[in-house]
């Protein structure tokens, strides 16, 4: 028989190797031999989905053996919870308990995707330095002092604020942000909220997505990267200087590309002036007879600092041709114009039609011309 290579390892490496998996997964090892009875419980990571148990309350007892069946010593570092059964909204207090089990164990990774109410104990966890929340609902003010110390990393999706104030109060506990992300939110009177919004000063990284035009950008100016993904179109409001922003991908999913728009988009390349990659896509098949015309005057980004442009979702439009034709006559140091077609495109006849239609400018001949489907 074959040494078993794996058994011979340090406890410490096996319990790294079981920190990628399931929590279920990772106890079901015990059964292998003497020697690894007890070592899932030395992991330091707990992730449970209701669906790979048998019901509810085979989930829910799990998870509570975990935490009991632990060292109390040894601490919890990352602790993630999924859970789509219809049980889980009627027991709101299960979560509060969970999340207080991990926080007495130096918990620093976060993740709960269940439908139900927030625990506000959340916000008060001074080790948390990632933060993940899918489908809670935040319906209660924060009678805690709200302090999260060491967050860099905070994803909120689908998350319900019955008031804008929890909103503002969330993001203000988080003094060190470098990661945000936004998707979807529901958020009365979003319109009052973003005028008590500070920025945040450490934010590196943003990516954010919004039903309606009622945007923040406050609280992203000082990014280097941002994402923002449009689910409907309106003008935007006046926007900010965004000085450190080096990486911008534009996403429409629900959008139309109208003379609006293209002003609104010249505007913000306007206020990009260190923007070095630039991704754009729009996912609408019907877009219409849009024009494009030059502008009389050219973004600096565009002209002196655009390294890399990718335009998702082309159509064949003509005037997502011309935009293409403008990014790439002005810009003087662009290395590489990427093109996504979408499968209604030949891609030989494309990069014919583009080929003909004109040459770049001397300060841009390198620039390599990518067509991808």
């Amino acid at each position: 028989m074959a040494p078993d290579r794996i058994s011979n390892l340090p406890d410490s490496i096996l319990c790294h190797i079981l920190s990628f998996i399931p929590t279920k997964q990772a106890a079901a090892t015990s059964i292998l031999s003497t020697s690894w009875k007890s070592i899932w419980l030395s992991a330091l990571t707990l992730d449970f989905e209701d669906k790979t148990f048998n019901d509810f309350n085979s989930f829910r007892n799990a998870v509570y053996r975990s935490f009991a069946w632990r060292k109390t010593t040894l601490p919890i570092l990352s602790f993630r919870i999924k859970c789509s059964n219809k049980n889980f909204p009627n027991c709101p207090n299960l979560i509060s308990k969970f999340v207080y089990i991990a926080m007495q164990r130096n918990i620093e990774n976060l993740k709960i995707n269940v439908a139900t109410e927030f625990s506000p104990c959340i916000l008060t966890c001074k080790t948390l330095k990632v933060l993940k929340l899918k489908r809670l609902k935040i319906v209660e003010d924060f009678s805690h002092q709200l302090d999260l110390p060491l967050l860099k990393t905070l994803h909120l999706s689908k998350v319900y604020f019955k008031h804008h104030e929890y909103l503002v109060k969330f993001l203000s506990c988080c003094p060190i942000l470098e990661d945000l992300q936004l998707k979807y939110l529901t958020v009365p009177d979003y319109d009052v909220a973003k005028e008590k919004f500070k920025t945040l000063p450490n934010l590196i990284k943003a990516r954010v997505s919004y039903y309606h035009d009622s945007i923040s950008f406050t609280l992203v100016c000082n990014v280097k990267s941002l994402h923002i993904e449009f689910c409907k179109w309106k003008c935007c409001t006046k926007l900010p200087m965004f000085h450190n922003l080096t990486d911008m991908e534009l996403k429409f999913s629900y959008a139309s590309w109208t003379n609006s728009w293209w002003n609104w988009l010249l505007e913000m390349l306007e206020c990009c002036p260190k923007l070095q990659h630039f991704t754009i896509e729009d996912n609408v098949n019907e877009l219409g007879n849009q024009s494009w015309k030059d502008p009389p005057k050219v973004p600096k980004c565009v002209s002196s600092e655009l390294r890399t442009c990718c335009i998702g979702g082309y159509n064949g439009k003509e005037f997502e041709l011309q935009f293409a034709k403008y990014i790439m006559q002005n810009s003087k140091v662009l290395h590489t114009m990427t093109v996504k077609c979408t499968s209604s495109v030949d891609m030989n006849d494309m990069r014919q039609i583009f080929m003909k239609s004109f040459s770049p400018a001397r300060d841009s001949s390198k620039c390599k011309l990518l067509f991808v489907q």
